[in-house]
């Protein structure tokens, strides 16, 4: 396949390019790094020429304080752009990055729902960048709903290289990383999400959360949950949740395992 590969200078866009063309896929690179913006119609619609998927990682990566008008306008008109684009080309499938922060409650904004959250969780964006996110899902609904396209949104956590796993133990990640559920995905299993969302046959639109099993934390979970978010409610019994492994994810992956087959392999632990 040729596929089109934006905010390809970016962390998840090089990896996933180094892991198409690995796969001997022809890749097409749009990134504000070359000059190229999301929010210009005209060049959205002349990369995608002769494309036949879209992987669009390219974004503004989160709020920045007097730029709330470009987060928006780069991060929902460009998501606009694309899928318009594609749609006028012909290209039925689409590897969308969302965001957790598409949920609302990351920032500590908004206390969380409830645990362990999931896919149906509902949206309250509370910020440009997490409403930008929020609205790239929207549209693309709306695409995959009108034209038939087959689009993937993903939903990683804090997406994480191997070589700063070690990074974690001078820091103080109870607090730090509380906001995202000490929640974290590894970079190699975000590729593979992507090249899965690629792949593998889906119709409609889908939305899924992306997390490692389990947390970035040193301790086990339910510790962590009792000092910080006692008060919380339970879509399910936590005692059956941690049951296999005290440490688990606060983050129900089980959409994607089941429609995609993505399984998280890697874990922090290995590399420390």
């Amino acid at each position: 396949m040729k596929i089109l590969v934006t905010g390809s200078s970016g962390g998840i866009g090089k990896a996933t390019v180094q892991r198409l063309i690995a796969e001997g896929h022809e890749t097409v690179l749009f990134d504000i790094q070359k000059g190229d913006d999301l929010r210009s119609f005209e060049q959205v619609k002349a990369a995608v020429q002769g494309c036949d998927a879209i992987v669009h990682a390219g974004a503004i990566p989160g709020d920045i304080e007097g730029r709330e008008l470009e987060v928006i306008e780069s991060n929902a008109q460009g998501t606009w752009n694309i899928l318009f684009a594609a749609q006028q080309a012909g290209i039925r499938r689409v590897v969308h990055f969302s965001s957790i922060q598409a949920l609302g409650y990351v920032g500590n904004h908004h206390a969380p729902l409830y645990f362990p959250v999931d896919d149906a969780y509902p949206r309250h964006p509370m910020t440009p960048y997490q409403l930008g996110k929020h609205l790239g899902e929207e549209t693309c609904k709306t695409f995959a709903n009108r034209w038939g396209m087959e689009i993937v949104s993903l939903r990683p956590m804090a997406v994480i290289h191997e070589e700063h796993y070690k990074d974690w133990l001078q820091s103080n990640v109870e607090e730090d990383v509380k906001s995202v559920l000490w929640a974290y995905t590894d970079l190699a299993e975000v590729v593979e999400a992507v090249y899965l969302g690629l792949t593998k046959p889906v119709t409609g639109f889908h939305a899924f959360l992306i997390s490692a099993e389990d947390t970035m934390l040193d301790c086990p979970t339910m510790e962590a949950i009792e000092r910080t978010w006692a008060d919380i409610p339970h879509r399910i019994p936590l005692e059956e949740w941690f049951r296999d492994n005290p440490y688990r994810t606060l983050v129900d992956c089980s959409d994607i395992k089941r429609v995609l087959g993505w399984e998280h392999k890697r874990s922090w632990r290995d590399f420390v």
